[in-house]
């Protein structure tokens, strides 16, 4: 038989372990962080990219996708699936010889594949990129710092020149006035390449860009920048997948 003053101990300790919990994840949350059981985390397990093709492929007879940081077109693409579709034009933009080439090799017989040799930036010329020892990485960036983010260190990276060119020259060069979907994975500078594009006037129907190595303002202004200009949006994975609001609405 319980005893009173057993249930009363019993219950006072579970008000201490709530309460104690209340503060601590209020404490945790002013540091930007939040405690949430696992199983409770949101968790994505859907190509979000792949479904706003299809999305767009029921309406349209042929769509123009830019992937900008293509690398070889098979290491961890999420537009692999969507290269099969014949009515699909591409253009492809990697710096890295390796990979562009391999990129050729892979895509260079579908007649609507294009390929442009440079990192995106903003000037056109030359630019240095930074890369992890043992040559052509997915992992290369603009930004030397960058690959601290992989226990590596900036100080035994390679150092390469890679041609270099703006939003604005690509798609003059490659004849291109609007884009269905935008594919960006360039390790940090994804923010500041979409907005290249908005600078250049150009609204892709949907956007799929990484967003995990982004900093806390770029990934706040990427959000604003999303919402003013008409775009619904959703976090997943390392990315951001985001469709214009008039694409939906036209479909009702």
């Amino acid at each position: 038989m319980i005893k009173l003053s057993e249930i009363n101990s019993h219950n006072v300790r579970r008000v201490y372990r709530r309460a104690l919990k209340y503060y601590l994840g209020r404490f945790i949350e002013k540091a930007g962080f939040k405690i949430t059981r696992n199983y409770k985390y949101p968790e994505a397990n859907i190509n979000l990219l792949q479904l706003g093709i299809r999305f767009l492929a029921a309406s349209k007879r042929g769509m123009t996708v830019i992937q900008i940081g293509a690398f070889d077109g098979e290491l961890c693409d999420p537009l692999r699936l969507s290269l099969r579709d014949p009515n699909i034009s591409i253009l492809f933009v990697e710096p890295q010889k390796a990979p562009f080439n391999a990129l050729i090799r892979a895509y260079g017989g579908r007649s609507n594949s294009f390929f442009e040799n440079s990192a995106i930036s903003e000037v056109d010329g030359q630019t240095e990129m930074f890369v992890p020892e043992g040559g052509a990485s997915p992992q290369a960036s603009l930004t030397r710092n960058h690959l601290l983010r992989f226990g590596l260190k900036p100080s035994s990276a390679n150092v390469i020149k890679v041609n270099s060119i703006c939003v604005s020259t690509l798609l003059r060069k490659h004849g291109i006035n609007a884009v269905d979907v935008l594919q960006i994975d360039t390790e940090g500078w994804d923010y500041r390449i979409l907005m290249q594009f908005f600078s250049s006037g150009c609204s892709p129907s949907i956007i799929n860009l990484e967003t995990l190595h982004l900093t806390r303002v770029e990934r706040i202004d990427l959000r604003l920048q999303l919402r003013t200009r008409g775009y619904q949006y959703q976090d997943y994975g390392f990315d951001t997948f985001a469709i214009r609001t008039d694409l939906l609405e036209e479909q009702r």
